[in-house]
């Protein structure tokens, strides 16, 4: 591995170390591979064509503890680059200007931290505005409903096709709809309790 020369000739160039692991973002395979810093991070190895990377251009990724998990903003969007070797990491995280910069691909923080501020506003604005014109509904379709059932037309229709109907008021029908609601609720929570 090439650490630390702009030549990427390291004094260790007679025994590499390979502590990085490269994953091209086609398969699922782990390659290791020899990281020289040069004009841009190559990353070679056998058997794999050798790989660029501009230093602008890497960013940090989610990783584990001790391990430093990189992608580059010009490569396939699963291509990683894992680093444990902690001199290594260090090196590359000198030569990245951005490397704490969030991916363009929605994953960063910020991009979390407005879709959960979205969704909180929205739900203030359902009970502001929505839950206030669905009651002004209700009241009309239970009006509907109402004059519906008592309409002599209706129940005559009723009568010739010898369906038999117990009709509910209203009310009494948003109660029996209500509490579907609710056991569906408890079913719900139930379901998921401790998951």
């Amino acid at each position: 591995m090439s650490v630390g020369s702009t030549d990427g000739v390291s004094a260790d160039a007679a025994n590499p170390v390979h502590s990085a692991v490269y994953f091209d973002g086609t398969s699922s395979r782990r390659w290791i591979v020899d990281l020289a810093f040069r004009e841009q991070l190559e990353i070679s190895t056998e058997g794999l064509s050798s790989v660029g990377w501009a230093y602008s251009d890497i960013r940090r990724v989610d990783g584990g503890p001790g391990v430093l998990r990189v992608g580059c903003i010009g490569a396939s969007p699963l291509a990683r680059l894992e680093i444990r070797d902690a001199s290594l990491a260090d090196e590359l995280k000198s030569r990245c200007p951005r490397l704490g910069e969030y991916r363009p691909d929605g994953y960063g923080a910020a991009g979390i931290v407005g879709w959960s501020l979205a969704a909180a506003v929205s739900i203030v604005l359902v009970v502001l505005f929505a839950i206030p014109l669905a009651a002004d509904r209700l009241a009309a379709l239970r009006a509907a409903y109402q004059a519906m059932v008592a309409d002599p037309a209706f129940l005559a229709d009723i009568k010739k096709l010898a369906i038999e109907l117990d009709l509910l008021p209203g009310a009494e029908l948003q109660e029996v709809i209500g509490a579907i609601f609710i056991e569906a609720r408890r079913f719900y929570e139930d379901l998921f309790k401790g998951h």
